[in-house]
This record gives C-alpha cells, sequence and structure tokens, in this order.
C-alpha cells in the first residue's frame, strides 16, 4: 500500500502530543498494523496518522531499530535528465545515513525521521516531498542538503523527536547500537534473527591472498601493511567460525614456469627467479595462524579477482551464498576487483573489513576503500562487524 498524500488545507497550530491525521475531504480510516510486517519500502507505507493511536508508539519503534530504508547493494537506475545521465548515488546514504531512504519500487528518496514525525509539524515546503511523494531530482543533489535546512527546520525538529522518543525507550537504543549501521539490505522488518539479511546459513567470508609472498618482511611480492593486518584476519576467521559463516579461502597458486600469470608478472618465473606462489611452493602457503579445516572451501585464482576464471560463483550459489565479507591484501587489486565483481553479479550485502584489508600504503588503502563504499559496499571495522554478527546470531 502506497502512502497517500496529505488532503487539502493546512492547521496553524502544531499539536506537540498527539499525532492529527492530515486534512481530508473525507474521515480518514484509522487501521490496526501487523506489527511483524510492517512495509520496509518507503513508498509502500500508510502515514502514521493513519494507524490507530495505540499502535503508533510501537510502529515509530520498530522503524527506528530497523533504521532507514537503505539498499546498498541494489543496482540504481539510470534515468535522462536535463540530457545527462542520472541516478541516486548510494554515497548518499553515508552522508545522509540517519534519515535517507531509497524505495527500490519507485526509484525516489524519502525522509525517515519526518516520515516518523511529521505529523507534529505543520506543512511547510519541501517536507511534504520526502514523506510522501519522494525525491528523484538526482540533478539536484543540493536538495538533500536543503531538505535538513537551518536548527529549526521541519526535518530538524523531527530529527529531534526521533531522538526524545529513542531516550525514552532504552530497548531501542540498545538494540539499535547492536545492529550497527552498515548492512541495510533489508526489504521486511524481521523479529526473528533467523529471517536477518545477515544469517548464518547465507554468509561467506572470503579471505584473499593471506599467503607468506605477499606478507612476509622478506616476500617477493610484499604488501607493506600485508603483515600487520594478520591478527585481526585470524579473529575475523575466528568469528566467522563461532557464528557459522562459510569460510572460503581464495588464494594464488601459479605454474612455476609462469604460464598462467599475468603478462606484466610472467618475468618473476625464468630460471632463478623468485617464482612467487607457484604450486607447491613454501611462498604459497598461508600465513602462520591461519589454517584451513573441515568443512571451509578453497579457490585458486590466477588473476586478480576471486571470481575470474574461478568456480566461484556457482558455488557460492551453489550453497545459497547471497552476502560476503572480505579480508586480505591487497586492497587496490585483488580485494577491489573480487569486490566489484560480487557487486555485478548481485550479491545482497557486500562488506570489505576495513582493519582487516591492507594495501602498500594507508592512503591507497584508503582511497580504494572509499571507492567501494561509492558502490554500495559496507565498510565497517573489525569490532563494529563482530559486534554486529553477534546480535544476529
Amino acid at each position: 500500500m502506497k502512502r497517500k498524500a496529505s488532503g487539502t488545507g493546512t492547521s496553524s497550530s502544531v499539536n506537540e502530543s498527539n499525532d492529527i491525521p492530515p486534512p481530508s475531504s473525507s474521515p480518514t480510516m484509522l487501521t490496526e498494523a501487523d506489527l511483524n510486517d510492517l512495509p520496509w519500502d518507503p513508498s509502500e507505507r500508510k502515514r502514521i496518522s493513519e494507524y490507530h493511536p495505540d499502535q503508533r508508539d510501537e510502529i515509530r519503534k520498530q522503524y527506528l531499530i530497523k533504521g532507514p530504508c537503505q539498499p546498498r547493494g541494489h543496482t540504481f537506475p539510470w534515468r535522462i535528465i536535463g540530457n545527462k545521465k542520472r541516478r541516486f548515488n548510494p554515497a548518499w546514504f553515508n552522508q545522509f545515513s540517519d534519515w535517507l531512504e531509497y524505495s527500490v519500487k519507485v526509484d525516489k528518496a524519502f525522509c525517515l525521521c519526518c516520515y516518523l514525525f511529521k505529523d507534529h509539524v505543520s506543512k511547510q515546503g519541501g517536507c511534504d516531498t520526502f514523506v510522501t511523494e519522494g525525491f528523484n531530482s538526482w540533478n539536484k543533489t543540493e536538495r538533500l542538503s536543503l531538505h535538513m535546512g537551518s536548527a529549526n527546520s521541519l526535518h530538524n525538529k523531527a530529527l529531534k523527536k526521533c531522538e526524545e522518543f529513542m531516550k525514552q525507550d532504552d530497548s531501542i537504543a540498545v538494540a539499535i547500537q547492536n545492529k550497527n549501521n552498515f548492512v541495510k539490505n533489508g526489504y521486511q522488518i524481521q523479529s526473528s534473527p533467523s529471517k536477518s539479511t545477515t544469517t548464518r546459513n547465507n554468509t561467506a567470508l572470503l579471505v584473499i591472498d593471506m599467503q607468506n609472498d605477499f606478507v612476509l618482511e622478506d616476500a617477493p611480492l610484499r604488501v607493506d601493511g600485508g603483515l600487520a593486518i594478520v591478527p585481526n584476519v585470524v579473529k575475523a576467521v575466528e568469528v566467522a567460525r563461532q557464528q557459522g559463516f562459510l569460510v572460503v579461502w581464495v588464494v594464488r597458486e601459479h605454474d612455476p614456469m609462469g604460464r598462467d600469470v599475468e603478462v606484466f608478472r610472467r618475468h618473476l618465473y625464468g630460471d632463478g627467479k623468485a617464482k612467487p606462489t607457484s604450486k607447491g611452493s613454501k611462498g604459497a602457503e598461508l600465513v602462520d595462524g591461519l589454517i584451513i579445516k573441515e568443512g571451509d572451501y578453497k579457490v585458486v585464482k590466477t588473476r586478480f579477482s576471486a571470481f575470474f576464471a574461478t568456480n566461484l560463483h556457482s558455488f557460492l550459489q551453489g550453497a545459497g551464498i547471497d552476502s560476503l565479507v572480505a579480508v586480505g591484501v591487497q586492497t587496490p587489486n585483488c580485494i577491489r576487483q573480487s569486490v566489484f565483481d560480487a557487486v555485478e553479479l548481485d550479491y545482497k550485502s557486500v562488506t570489505v573489513i576495513v582493519d582487516a584489508t591492507a594495501a602498500a600504503t594507508p592512503d591507497v588503502h584508503a582511497a580504494n576503500v572509499n571507492d567501494m563504499k561509492n558502490i554500495g559496499v559496507a565498510a565497517p571495522t573489525l569490532k563494529e562487524w563482530c559486534e554486529f554478527s553477534s546480535s544476529n546470531t
């Protein structure tokens, strides 16, 4: 059911303690909601004032716990605006993380806090666009900031009411803290952890290229930041196993003669050369602390991406995996290529643990993480990811 636009007429007063249904030419029919089946897509929600008064606070609570509808893994459609191709930019989720929502159904943006508390404040230009109609002028991105407005704007009044509401109910704050903001791909409010968008049986941890020849100090293809992240990678694997996630080891193993290596690296495989990660060599082994165990899966690749010329995608599909978490080295090459391919293959959730991945320099690492975030990839710290994973078991 789509949100209904308010009727004609406005009110010159604001009732701060009660929801006032928008004026209309006919009586508003108040309905009771199934709290376990509240619409998640913003375009399908009824106005809060159309729900029964006894349920409104509980509905607000459910939406605040879930957070804004932000389908970061969605492929946002392009359309022509002013002779140029435009689309919703998922980077806006990071810029306006506490309120911006997106509807896949109608390709429009909405505001969660204004939806929850708009009926407490009078109608004023711009606010209803983000509540009932939806915003899709992707060439006018300044409208997102203008919507927020000054300290006394309708948006900030609604945001303040959200904050006050959460303070009144400690359970909301606890739930939000446990969930974290980096995974928001669901389209239905779930009350059961087993139905969460990131569950034990649909998530895989990809451990990429954590091999001696890429990590050790004297390695021929050493990544400068690789050794420092080993403890965090070990921890990520430990937590993944505790939570029942599939652990996938993605490694390079090359022909000793270099016949399956990229052309630009083949000079390393001649007689007397280092021959990095050649099959059966010490350099191809995982670094100390990382061990393949029964139930894990190993993928051998010969290029940057874990998906290129491998069976990884078909294996993950067969295993029912739709959410991926990546750790390892190095960020601009194998991590980035694998992550971009995962997004192109429409995995529901793709995550890179920022302090369990590394590059030659922190600047290179940060720049590539930012690029991945801009295509909807989540980028939590190890601590944030561990807390989220534990809260969803």
